[in-house]
């Protein structure tokens, strides 16, 4: 009790693996043997009790589903597309394969801030909180960002029926609505830190409880800043629900919320889409 978690050396992903399948048949003070079992000890979290061990395997369900994927991964077949050396000094001076790398480039990062959502949904831990909101938050600035890039695309893709595909994504009812809101949160909140912005919208928060910080345990790992991300929250949303009685108001900002995270996707989907469709009409499906 009170021992703080040891300090990890790094280590791959498939040294974890092994050892947790090695550990598998170790037991932890009487629990029942477990891969979770031994990552509570991996992480030098050793608890001594039921309760403990309820908080612990709680908080490391999330690292072990991940390995789990992993591992599931890792029996797929891995593939590339390798550019030749002559090709490459063909596409260098050539801008509609720069505007297909900017495009690339956007998809990689709305795929990223997806994979926080991949934790279980129902880990109401402060760090897994941090993640949902800041996924959302970067997710939708990102989008933002890439809305803009649609009109730079033009250009090249207008003849492309995938091309109007994502353009019916950025110019949708639900894209209009939150446009100038994005805007907003992409300026102010997210990408920069706005001393008055926040200012405004704090002076502005009702709620029953001001929540300045949640934690778990002594490491800052697991800290959540709530008050912070309550107020970019107000940004996107307007006013917030004030108690859980307030059933519209919680209604409307879940719709609002599907939304922004239906718009997010899409537009991912459709920008690949898109990529295969300028990959295949520029011959790329032969040896290259």
């Amino acid at each position: 009790p009170g021992r703080r978690p040891q300090r990890l050396k790094p280590i791959s992903f498939p040294a974890v693996y092994a050892a947790l399948k090695r550990c598998s048949t170790q037991n932890l003070h009487g629990k029942p043997h477990s891969p979770e079992g031994f990552f509570a000890v991996w992480l030098g979290d050793c608890p001594n009790n039921g309760e403990n061990w309820a908080g612990t395997h709680k908080r490391n369900r999330g690292i072990y589903m991940a390995l789990q994927l992993c591992e599931a991964r890792s029996k797929e077949k891995h593939w590339k597309i390798v550019i030749r050396k002559e090709k490459v000094d063909e596409l260098k001076n050539d801008q509609k394969f720069w505007a297909l790398l900017a495009l690339a480039r956007a998809v990689n990062t709305l795929r990223f801030v997806q994979m926080p959502l991949i934790s279980p949904q129902n880990d109401d831990s402060p760090a897994g909180s941090r993640a949902r909101f800041n996924s959302f938050f970067f997710g939708s600035a990102l989008y933002h960002e890439s809305r803009l890039l649609v009109k730079e695309l033009k250009v090249h893709f207008e003849g492309l029926p995938e091309f109007q595909e994502l353009v019916k994504v950025t110019e949708s009812m639900d894209a209009e609505e939150v446009k100038s809101v994005l805007r907003d949160l992409r300026n102010k909140l997210v990408f920069h830190f706005d001393i008055g912005k926040i200012g405004e919208q704090f002076k502005s928060l009702e709620l029953s409880d001001h929540t300045f910080l949640s934690a778990i345990g002594e490491t800052n790992g697991d800290v959540y800043y709530e008050l912070s991300d309550l107020c970019a929250l107000r940004v996107f949303y307007g006013s917030l629900p004030q108690d859980d009685a307030d059933a519209a108001a919680w209604e409307a900002l879940l719709a609002r919320t599907k939304a922004m995270t239906g718009l997010i996707v899409d537009f991912a989907e459709k920008a690949e889409l898109l990529i295969v469709a300028v990959l295949t009409n520029e011959g790329w499906g032969e040896a290259i």
